[in-house]
């Protein structure tokens, strides 16, 4: 999988974090693709790509394709759980009432 698949992975998955209706939820999913995505952080070196787990490189395709497997299956399961969220909207809590602009 080439650099720009993983980024728009990475793309895909913010999206459909950022459609949960709840916002909990919605925060959590964020920063949970954010930190999933920093501790695997695919560096391109000169050699090739090198998976970045917690200070260490690791070159084996086989943990580089197993990390990316897990993406995916965690994509499918936002988009799933992000309509079902759609489907069942509560009231949006105080901290996410829009500020009125000021005239």
């Amino acid at each position: 999988m080439s650099r720009s698949e993983v980024l728009r992975l990475y793309r895909k998955m913010l999206k459909y974090s950022s459609m949960f209706s709840d916002y909990n939820f919605r925060e959590y999913s964020l920063a949970r693709v954010k930190e999933s995505f920093r501790e695997n952080r695919l560096v391109g070196l000169q050699k090739g790509i090198c998976l970045l787990t917690r200070n260490r490189f690791l070159e084996d395709k086989e943990a580089i394709t197993k990390a990316i497997e897990k993406a995916q299956k965690n994509l499918e399961m936002l988009q799933r759980q992000a309509q079902i969220s759609q489907m069942y909207k509560g009231e949006r809590l105080v901290i996410e009432a829009e500020t009125p602009s000021k005239k």
